[in-house]
């Protein structure tokens, strides 16, 4: 996700790279060469990269996730296009549609972005793939009559495969008997998949990127937990420090307080897909970690993250009486950010 977002209310903003376009744009370009590896898919622990969402998906009215975006189009090209543009340069093979709509027409059927922008002026050769259920929602739009008329709009405006709308599969046959789908843009979009599966050799071997002896070797291994460690702690930002930080080495006792003392489901964050909390160190781990056994811990969960229960305070006060210091481990659950988890207010 290369997005550009401005406004702290969206939900999804902690999956860009923020608010600038040229550390997008680096960021970007680095993240495609991360993902593809060489430009010839030899070596079995690379993926293909998808750029999402095109476009402007990270500019909707007041911050709410799909909701609709207007704006110049001096505005879009200086600022929005970008990071987008970056990763196709760097060779991404895909790119994902969004789903807002952009001055008006949704991106999955919009064919001055799809096809004169994207093919034509950025000269992208790979395949477009529409977002979850987008060309359904085109209806919703009020863009397309039925879900046939969408299928009808998303091919002819770019879209060469249908993510979960199951509308290429059931409609494209017809459109084509009918005359409304030229066949040979079927079989452009046919050949921009069909391309990529040969390159990747999935005709050779349909499973070879699934090495589940490469997964118990990679996933979480030491030196990758190690660089994600890393990555994690360059990547904080202390947004105020009136003389607390660095707590003085003579504190002998430290009461670590709140929902998000011992925690660690909520730390790996929302669209964490196959992450386990198990295997995150909380954040009463990591002191007592860095500290020994020289330095008492005092810990209470005082509330939950959300509600109204106040059984636990007098525990937690308590607790911050007898201690030297106090670190309160306040915040939200990973439900509340991420997609379609937008704020009203910050």
């Amino acid at each position: 996700m290369v997005d550009i977002t401005r406004d702290p209310r969206w939900g999804r903003i902690m999956e860009g790279a923020g608010e600038d376009p040229f550390l997008a744009s680096v960021v970007a370009a680095q993240r495609v060469k991360g993902f593809q590896g060489t430009a010839s898919f030899d070596v079995p622990n690379h993926i293909l990269a998808c750029v999402k969402h095109f476009a402007a998906y990270g500019a909707p009215f007041g911050g709410r996730d799909y909701n609709t975006v207007d704006m110049s189009e001096r505005m879009f090209r200086e600022v929005y296009l970008p990071p987008y543009q970056a990763a196709i340069e760097a060779g991404a093979r895909t790119v994902m549609t969004a789903f807002n709509e952009l001055n008006g027409v949704p991106a999955t059927s919009n064919k001055w972005l799809l096809t004169d922008l994207l093919r034509h002026e950025l000269r992208f050769k790979g395949m477009v793939v529409t977002d979850y259920t987008s060309i359904n929602e085109l209806v919703e739009h009020g863009v397309a009559a039925d879900e046939k008329h969408a299928s009808e709009l998303a091919v002819m405006a770019g879209s060469d495969m249908d993510m979960q709308s199951a509308a290429y599969h059931r409609f494209l046959k017809g459109l084509v008997e009918e005359g409304k789908v030229p066949i040979e843009r079927v079989d452009e979009a046919a050949r921009r998949v069909l391309r990529l599966k040969f390159e990747l050799g999935l005709f050779e071997d349909p499973y070879r990127f699934c090495d589940e002896q490469r997964e118990k070797e990679v996933i979480l291994s030491d030196r990758n937990r190690s660089i994600a460690r890393d990555v994690a702690r360059k990547s904080i930002v202390l947004l105020r420090n009136e003389g607390v930080l660095p707590l003085p080495k003579e504190v002998k006792k430290l009461a670590v307080l709140g929902p998000l003392a011992t925690d660690k489901d909520n730390l790996i964050g929302f669209w964490s897909a196959a992450g386990e909390g198990q295997h995150c160190v909380s954040l009463v781990e990591g002191i007592r970690n860095k500290l020994g056994e020289n330095v008492e811990l005092l810990t209470a969960k005082g509330c939950e993250i959300t509600g109204d229960d106040k059984s636990g305070f007098a525990e937690a006060v308590e607790m911050a009486r007898q201690a030297d210091a106090v670190v309160v481990a306040i915040g939200e659950s990973r439900e509340m950010s991420g997609e379609a988890a937008s704020k009203v207010d910050i």
